[in-house]
């Protein structure tokens, strides 16, 4: 069957349907509007849907409707390039999602260097500072046993005149053995005297005192290796990412807000040279807390009091250096203080 056969079997079949459902017309002349048996599929469409004819007056359906529907009114916004707002999370720092091996590892690598820093200015700032205290200290007692009983001794030796020396002890020793043997000897200068027992404790002081600062330094070499092998894996990451990942991401990319790789590299290393200066330092700090620098006791000649007045001054000035590190920021930006601080809003997942 041709298309216009079946075009006008169609428009009859909905005639049929029509003149059935409304009264037919009571003019005889209607059936001069017949439909033809055969139109074209244009013109009958454009009837159907005009409703020119006197059958098809009510009809709201067009074959023309069927075939081609409406578009739709929808409009479908395109793609906007750039990276996605699921990219950050509700800080503003990248997401753990969009993390790479080298986040992880600069963030686990920071974290033992801040650990590793931490550790060694407590033990720097408690522990070596009860020590150096405590030789200082120490060393002051020693100095005030050693004048006791000089006084007394001096005027013994002005009453006596110009007598000999042995002649002195032969008559002390009389003298002692005259007394009670519970006096026969000085209790300030004589054996288990005052003076004996203050520098028995003053020199148990020093001991105790050398050996809290040998390990205090033990461990803060200890911290400084692990600061420095953290700050050198770091710039080994820098060195790997820059080979795979580009220059762009090691020195302009952002890590997690605003810092690139590389001033996190910078910064970790600057702390590390601050902290290996302050060690050496520190270690040259220790002969003056706790030796004398007096002449041995085997010399015929004491010390002056200027010479023990000279090194009591030296003791005080490197306990004082102790205490103000004066090779290591303690504040500010380019303190560890600061540092932290920094990581803290630069570096995602800080906390966790």
């Amino acid at each position: 069957m041709s298309p216009f056969g079946r075009n006008s079997q169609n428009a009859a079949l909905l005639a049929k349907a029509n003149k059935s459902a409304t009264p037919p017309p009571s003019s005889p002349s209607s059936s001069s509007h017949k439909q033809p048996p055969s139109t074209p599929k244009g013109s009958k469409s454009s009837n159907l849907g005009n409703g020119s004819g006197n059958g098809s007056g009510n009809r709201s359906i067009s074959l023309s409707s069927r075939s081609s529907p409406a578009p739709s009114n929808r409009q479908m916004s395109p793609a906007t390039p750039g990276p996605s707002s699921s990219m950050y999370d509700a800080t503003g720092l990248l997401s753990r999602d969009f993390e790479t091996t080298y986040h992880r590892q600069c963030r686990t690598l920071l974290l033992a260097f801040v650990a590793a820093a931490r550790m060694w200015e407590e033990m720097a700032t408690f522990d070596g500072l009860k020590w150096a205290k405590e030789a200082v200290d120490g060393w002051e007692d020693v100095h005030a046993a050693n004048k006791l009983g000089q006084r007394e001794a001096g005027t013994t030796r002005q009453a006596r005149g110009p007598a000999s020396a042995t002649a002195s002890r032969a008559q002390d020793k009389r003298r002692a053995l005259e007394l009670d043997p519970r006096q026969a000897h000085d209790p300030i200068l004589g054996p288990g005297g005052l003076r004996e027992s203050r520098l028995a404790d003053a020199v148990s002081r020093i001991e105790a005192a050398h050996d809290g600062l040998t390990t205090v330094m033990e461990r803060l070499n200890k911290a400084l290796t692990k600061l420095t092998t953290a700050s050198d894996s770091l710039r080994s990451l820098l060195e790997e990412a820059a080979q795979r990942k580009g220059l762009e991401f090691v020195f302009q990319d952002p890590m997690w807000a605003t810092w690139p790789l590389e001033r996190f590299v910078e910064r970790t290393s600057e702390l590390a040279s601050q902290y290996r200066i302050s060690t050496q330092h520190l270690q040259l700090l220790v002969p003056t807390l706790i030796r004398s620098g007096e002449p041995p006791a085997s010399s015929s000649s004491r010390p002056s009091d200027e010479a023990t007045q000279r090194r009591s001054k030296q003791r005080r000035s490197a306990y004082e250096s102790w205490i103000t590190l004066p090779y290591l920021e303690t504040r500010g930006s380019q303190s560890l203080l600061g540092f932290e601080a920094i990581c803290e809003v630069e570096v995602g997942r800080w906390k966790e």
